[in-house]
């Protein structure tokens, strides 16, 4: 047996082609795999949302630091944006889920398909971390006590007008260059004494929601209601990417009064996206990620999931809802990607001495065992 070298330089060296040329999704192919994807300057103020980004904390800020947002074309990558090519979107939408072990990529697999669609002039519904709608507070993150209202309309729900607003803005800035362009098709109505009339465009729907925090919840509401009930030719195909959506269907810490804990159903914007997770429209897809690492953090009001299976994390109802869908497993980096990942940092100089020899690979692997969120949270402290 051969031990590894201090001296020796490691495989990730060895790689001479990191980045790929084709800035456009849909036309990678099986051949990219392992090189990474860059997400253009230009192209990172409509993806990196001002809220619930989307990308997690810590690669943002790694991206930060190496001057370069990418993302690895992978499998499961190139598999849902040829599912989303070839579809027929005349029939009702397909619903894409995807599901694996934690910290395997779901959420960078999701953005490499926003991508995508942004590219292709989709209109983008997104959702990347609804944990933050039915709790107070997570391991990382001591969320305020957002205020939290009876709705106008129906006693039984429960209005989330800061929430609501600040999905309004990321609607907002991820469709930046679409909602002049999209118009309403009926009239809605706030109060007594206030209502908008049918034809407005999107952005001036969003924009009184943002104003109007009150109402933020509503205006949430009738913006789904009119992409699912979209049937004019000219309404743009729409992508809804929701991350973590198993929140939808677990527990939630919040309190509309004391002692009484919320059902996330109770939550108007819960109940809304729930509608938009369903096959009951057209000219669009449904991308759907697991992610449990909410669950836990659920302070005295534990849910228990057994194993990454989408049905146990998932649950009975969700499952349903989510009935049929296109099953998308995200496993852990193969040998091949894990190395390509090392490559990247050392084109990045985010590794440099030891951790880029044979020995220093090598332990990073066997730490990290092909995680690609271990790998980022073990390199980054190096």
């Amino acid at each position: 047996l051969r031990t590894n070298s201090d001296s020796s330089p490691g495989l990730a060296s060895s790689i001479k082609k990191i980045y790929c040329n084709e800035r456009d999704p849909g036309n990678h192919t099986l051949k990219d795999i392992g090189l990474m994807h860059e997400i253009p300057k230009e192209d990172q103020s409509s993806l990196v949302l001002k809220y619930d980004k989307g990308f997690r904390k810590k690669f943002l800020t790694e991206a930060s630091a190496v001057d370069k947002l990418c993302i690895m074309i992978r499998k499961p990558g190139l598999e849902l944006v040829n599912y989303l090519k070839h579809a027929n979107y005349s029939t009702a939408v397909n619903r894409y889920l995807m599901y694996g072990p934690a910290g395997c990529g779901k959420t960078m697999t999701m953005m490499y398909a926003v991508d995508y669609c942004k590219k292709q002039g989709w209109l983008i519904v997104p959702v990347f971390n609804p944990w933050t709608w039915i709790q107070y507070k997570n391991t990382y993150i001591v969320h305020q006590r957002e205020e939290i209202v009876r709705s106008l309309w129906n006693k039984d729900r429960v209005d989330h007008p800061e929430i609501a607003a600040r999905w309004l803005e990321n609607f907002r800035q991820i469709n930046s260059d679409l909602l002049e362009n999209v118009f309403t098709t009926r009239e809605y109505t706030w109060s007594k004494h206030e209502k908008t009339k049918s034809g407005v465009s999107f952005s001036t729907l969003v924009d009184l929601g943002i104003a109007r925090v009150r109402i933020a919840t509503d205006v949430a509401g009738c913006i789904l209601r009119e992409i699912i009930n979209q049937d004019s030719p000219d309404f743009p195909r729409t992508l809804a990417a929701v991350d973590c959506a198993n929140s939808f269907f677990g527990i939630s810490t919040l309190k509309i009064e004391p002692g009484v804990y919320l059902e996330p159903n109770e939550l108007a914007l819960v109940h809304n996206f729930k509608k938009i997770l369903s096959n009951k429209w057209k000219n669009g897809a449904v991308i759907v990620g697991l992610n449990t690492s909410g669950i836990p953090s659920q302070t005295k009001r534990i849910a228990k999931v057994s194993s990454e299976h989408p049905y146990d994390i998932l649950g009975q109802e969700g499952f349903d809802i989510l009935d049929p869908h296109i099953p998308i497993h995200v496993p852990h980096y193969t040998d091949k990607e894990a190395i390509s990942h090392l490559a990247y940092y050392q084109d990045r100089k985010w590794l440099v001495g030891r951790s880029t020899t044979e020995a220093g690979e090598a332990e990073i692997l066997q730490i990290c065992g092909n995680s690609p969120t271990d790998i980022c949270v073990y390199c980054g402290h190096l």
